[in-house]
């Protein structure tokens, strides 16, 4: 595997890692962004994340304003009405591209056929990263050199104007209608929403579900799952217990505690998508489905008794495991588009703490101070409430054209 130490750009060696760290510095970007991923792009704890790439494989998070276009499909992406502005770019060894924005808006996350707007944890593999295997049935990253990361256009990370970040939010949800949600699977960029389901399951339309609907009227047809159902997945495949939920969501009855019991197995796993999912049993059925079809068989050889058995036998088991008294609270999503939420009071105070403490003083500075210990973006953020409060004043020095800024008594205001 390599390391990603050198790449040539532009007639020189660079090390790519350095690169990324250093845009993603330069756009503001404070919170630890980079994660352990293995040979297959698989993240090894998400609670896990570095300041600096790690060695090995490693994977770029979409914290705080950072946000990635993932484009698998560029023909397809090019014919979209509208076009984004040039900036850090990387390529990925099946032709992709994974372009870096900063997006100054709450939205959700989109899926589409060319690809996918990456957001809120997701991540894409960083540049210096190379796979060694891959479910591409048109390239094969085994072959050395075939399986590399690089940086493919080195510039600093554009920051998308709203009205750009409009258009483009409107032509993608345009072209949703002509689009399929699977269309990531075994795609380019295991992600926080995708990087157990979506790298892994078949399309939507490979599937051939066993019935409509069952007697008691919930849905038997296995479709693709939602960005959201993908997301709460994901979660509870990194809960304390995920690794026992994955084991038994793939069919390897025989590494948890109910060997080769299918029964037990199919209703301890349904008991824990009714916890996560809320006690919904249409939303559960369609879940078991498409875990059942992408997995039809368990660890032992034997066919899964949900995808042999008939309705009752189904139904049986979602009555007793949709029956929780408390479920998963999920958290209540972002209305698109929406501002993002006022700076914390908590967050202000710091901040006009450290004005009063180190007057004058740059934004840089007031961000370095120990107490403060947020981004340079969230501090400008608490510096223009503050200064909309009359509680700091910012000053221009002519000779430098440096921003100062004070706290505001009746000295300063003299001046």
């Amino acid at each position: 595997m390599s390391s990603g130490k050198s790449e040539v750009t532009s007639g020189s060696y660079v090390n790519p890692r350095t690169v990324v760290t250093r845009r993603l510095a330069e756009a503001g970007i404070s919170a630890n962004p980079f994660v352990r991923i293995d040979k297959i792009k698989e993240v090894f704890d998400h609670d896990s994340r570095f300041e600096r790439p790690p060695d090995g494989n490693y994977g770029v998070y979409s914290v705080e304003d950072l946000a990635f276009v993932d484009v698998d499909d560029k023909e397809a992406f090019r014919a979209l009405p509208v076009s984004l502005p040039p900036t850090f770019t990387t390529s990925s060894p099946h032709g992709g591209e994974h372009r870096y924005y900063i997006i100054d808006r709450e939205i959700e996350g989109k899926v589409r056929d060319w690809g996918e707007l990456r957001v809120n944890n997701m991540y894409v593999v960083g540049p210096g990263s190379e796979l060694t295997e891959c479910q591409k049935n048109q390239h094969d990253c085994s072959k050395p050199g075939e399986g590399h990361y690089r940086i493919q256009q080195d510039q600093p990370i554009t920051v998308l104007d709203n009205d750009t970040l409009f258009s483009f939010l409107e032509a993608i949800d345009g072209d949703e209608e002509n689009s399929t949600v699977g269309a990531t699977a075994g795609g380019d960029t295991s992600g926080a929403a995708t990087d157990s389901i979506a790298s892994t399951h078949t399309n939507a339309q490979d599937i051939k579900p066993n019935s409509s609907t069952s007697d008691n009227g919930y849905s038997t047809t296995s479709t693709d799952l939602t960005v959201d159902e993908r997301q709460r997945l994901n979660k509870a495949f990194s809960s304390k217990n995920g690794e026992r939920l994955r084991a038994l969501w793939e069919g390897r009855y025989s590494e948890t505690e109910f060997d080769d019991d299918r029964s037990r197995a199919e209703q301890s796993l349904v008991s824990s998508l009714g916890w996560w999912f809320q006690n919904e049993m249409d939303t559960v059925a369609r879940l078991m489905n498409f875990a059942c079809e992408r997995y039809p068989e368990t660890d032992t050889g034997e066919i899964r008794k949900w995808r042999e058995r008939d309705d009752i036998y189904r139904t049986l088991t979602l009555e007793k495991g949709c029956d929780h008294e408390t479920t998963f609270n999920p958290p209540t999503p972002p209305l698109p588009y929406a501002e993002r939420p006022a700076v914390s009071y908590v967050t202000r105070s710091n901040v006009q703490e450290a004005v009063l403490e180190l007057e004058p003083a740059t934004t840089q500075e007031i961000a370095d101070h120990s107490n403060v210990d947020r981004s340079k973006r969230q501090v400008s953020r608490a510096l223009n409430q503050l200064e909309e409060d009359d509680s700091v004043v910012a000053k221009q020095d002519p000779a430098d054209r440096r921003r100062w800024l004070y706290a505001i008594t009746p000295h300063c205001l003299s001046e």
